[in-house]
């Protein structure tokens, strides 16, 4: 799940880039799921786009994916870009 956040993150980089934000992936190791993979990408690819999207310009935009038991977590969390 980590690895195919990861995967999308990469392929809509550009996008974010356009918009000068940063997107990072805190994806806790060994998180799994049984699901078809093309779904579950196009899934994660519909929910970060349009957090790139409506997310304002320059902005940081961070994605945690974690297990809590048998439960799979895909989160984000958006805040203004430091400027340091």
């Amino acid at each position: 799940m980590g690895q195919l956040t990861r995967d999308v993150v990469s392929s809509l980089g550009i996008l974010a880039e356009e918009r000068n934000q940063r997107v990072t992936v805190d994806a806790a190791e060994g998180v799994t799921v049984t699901a078809d993979r093309l779904v579950l990408r196009e899934a994660i690819t519909n929910v970060i786009d349009n957090a790139i999207k409506y997310s304002p310009r320059a902005s940081s935009i961070r994605i945690r994916v974690y297990s809590d038991g048998n439960d799979v977590h895909l989160t984000l969390e958006r805040r203004p870009r430091d400027r340091c």
